[in-house]
């Protein structure tokens, strides 16, 4: 070997070494790989009994969402084309053909911020003319719709009145309820301080009032009926949960492997929890026996 080849590989290692460096001195622990969606095992999804699938593929499903359900829409289009024999069909909520046929329609409702907005449109396509063709809805909100200063129990208040409002006049609609997403702890180690001595940014600290929605609502329906879309976030597959510390308890917050930039899901993010989604549906499509047991994300666990 050269000198200059040696010279090239001493400083190529230099850098490595330097990077590991930085980032142990500039993070509160070493940052978690994105979780690769081919690593999401799907082998509850395969446990499913094809009879399960068929009757899915009858109903009629909307979800009102934004962005985070873009991403749950997008990894369930993925789980979909490695599982073709699912055969759900993913239709845009407002595509002129929308609710004449079977499938599972989605799209925007009201504005990020706005929690009054988002549950008058979701309360107006399922209780106007096209929800009365509708089997099963449901809603979610976004994380930017809980600030540290928002009162949850006030959001919950009027999420359940809309939910009242619409099961008397659907009473054969299944609804179920969604857990509000959560935001990933802020990187760095200055950060890190600042959350040791209670000074959490707004960002991190509205998790606890997140936090506290999502209690109140598993508190007030059944968990059968629940997306646990904050559970499945908390903890990525195989690594330790990362929480905020505040008002002498630990909160949940998203799982650093699973996002792009501290609110969005990454792909392997997408898959997971558009996983859990899909074996929501098929509990409720099929008959409870038939089906695998939740996994622990999806049974209510996390914060």
């Amino acid at each position: 070997m050269t000198l200059r080849s040696l010279l090239f590989l001493g400083v190529a290692a230099c850098a490595a070494v330097g990077a590991a460096v930085v980032a142990y001195v500039t993070t509160s622990r070493p940052l978690g790989a994105p979780l690769d969606p081919e690593r999401v095992d799907l082998s509850a999804l395969d446990q499913v009994p094809a009879e399960v699938w068929a009757q899915l593929r009858t109903r009629r499903i909307y979800f009102g969402h934004q962005s985070v359900g873009e991403n749950v829409i997008a990894g369930m289009e993925w789980i979909l084309s490695r599982r073709p024999d699912i055969g759900l069909r993913l239709v845009a909520a407002d595509s002129p053909d929308a609710f004449s046929a079977p499938g599972l329609y989605h799209g925007p409702i009201g504005v990020n911020g706005d929690v009054k907005s988002k549950l008058e449109n979701f309360g107006a396509v399922v209780r106007g003319p096209q929800g009365a063709q509708l089997d099963m809805a449901f809603m979610k909100f976004c994380y930017v719709d809980m600030a540290a200063s928002s009162d949850p129990r006030t959001a919950l208040a009027a999420y359940r009145s809309t939910i009242d409002t619409i099961s008397k006049d659907r009473p054969g609609l299944q609804v179920f309820h969604t857990t509000m997403p959560l935001t990933a702890l802020d990187v760095g180690r200055k950060a890190h301080l600042k959350r040791l001595v209670g000074l959490a940014s707004d960002g991190e600290s509205a998790n606890v009032a997140r936090g506290t929605y999502n209690e109140t609502l598993r508190a007030t329906f059944e968990r059968g009926e629940i997306f646990d879309l904050a559970a499945i976030e908390a903890s990525a597959p195989g690594q330790e949960a990362q929480t905020l510390d505040k008002g002498g308890r630990s909160w949940a917050t998203l799982a650093p492997e699973l996002t792009s930039d501290g609110g969005h899901l990454n792909q392997g993010g997408r898959v997971l929890v558009a996983r859990e989604l899909l074996l929501l549906l098929a509990r409720h499509a099929g008959k409870s026996g038939q089906l695998p047991a939740a996994s622990a994300a999806a049974s209510g666990v996390g914060g």
